[in-house]
């Protein structure tokens, strides 16, 4: 069993990757959405997608509710990338990113940004959140999935 949930981490893994790989860097000025931001804009300016441990994201979990919508949409496959294959060192960013996608005006503009793959990529993250949570979380991640869904036919 534990093949096939490695093998299901890879594929997902490189979905997630494939779906975001040609975002745009948001730019060093374009990161956070606000001045208070616990150092996370110094941390992520001029930083890729890649290359970020598990356990640093941790420390910057909060970033995901201080960044613009371009540095959500940039960033976010290097937290949920880190919750797959580092789910021990991740620790938190899985209730962020659980948080950072119900229903708001602020999600709703960070979504907007999204293509149809993406937002699928998003989706099949969630899913596999399902079957490898804690059970208070599930209705949280079924909503989150019920608006990336309804997101993509508006």
């Amino acid at each position: 069993m534990k093949g096939a949930l490695n093998i299901k981490v890879k594929l997902l893994v490189q979905e997630i990757r494939e779906a975001f790989a040609d975002v745009p860097y948001p730019g060093d000025e374009n990161i956070s959405a606000s001045r208070y931001d616990e150092g996370m804009s110094g941390y992520f300016s001029g930083t890729s997608q890649e290359g970020h441990a598990a356990r640093d994201l941790r420390r910057h979990a909060s970033a995901l509710s201080f960044f613009t919508s371009e540095a959500f949409h940039y960033y976010l496959p290097a937290f949920a990338i880190a919750v797959l294959q580092e789910p021990e060192d991740a620790d938190i960013i899985y209730d962020h990113l659980i948080y950072d996608f119900h229903a708001s005006s602020s999600t709703r503009e960070r979504l907007e940004l999204f293509n149809a793959a993406q937002r699928e990529a998003m989706v099949q993250y969630f899913e596999y959140c399902l079957h490898d949570n804690i059970e208070c979380y599930n209705r949280k991640i079924a909503c989150a999935i019920t608006l990336l869904k309804k997101e993509a036919t508006l």
